[in-house]
């Protein structure tokens, strides 16, 4: 007799069990995997979290001859931050003598131009508009 007519003539079948799972062996470094993971996660989000900035906007500060301190990417980081949770999308973020067109959904700043040469531009594509306040205090 094949399996297939074995089957057939035994209605009752025997349940089968799943081998049980291999339990983990306990890591002699007892803290530090779980330690490495949330520092490797807090870098990871932070990079994620960072302001980029495409190579068009890289090379108008440069020609531009613009400058951006670290308070002032500090500022620029809450503005993107505040204008994401709004809903934003396109913004223009104006620190003291810079303005930035940023893409909020990839966090990247698309062109930058010092306020003289913002002056009588009209700013298209964008939804919202971010004065980001002096120093290191937020937007």
């Amino acid at each position: 007799m094949n399996e297939v007519s074995l089957r057939s003539a035994n209605p009752i079948a025997t349940p089968v069990r799943a081998p049980e799972a291999p339990r983990p062996t306990e890591s002699p470094r007892r803290g530090a995997p779980r330690a490495d993971f949330a520092r490797v996660l807090s870098t990871e989000l932070d990079a994620a979290r960072a302001v980029k900035f495409s190579a068009h906007a890289r090379a108008r500060i440069e020609s531009r001859s613009l400058s951006l301190t670290a308070a002032d990417e500090r500022r620029l980081q809450a503005a993107v931050d505040l204008a994401s949770a709004k809903g934003a999308r396109q913004s223009l973020v104006m620190l003291d003598e810079v303005a930035l067109i940023v893409d909020i959904r990839s966090r990247t700043v698309i062109t930058a131009m010092d306020n003289d040469g913002a002056r009588g531009t009209v700013f298209t594509n964008i939804d919202s508009a971010i004065v980001a306040q002096g120093g290191d205090a937020a937007t």
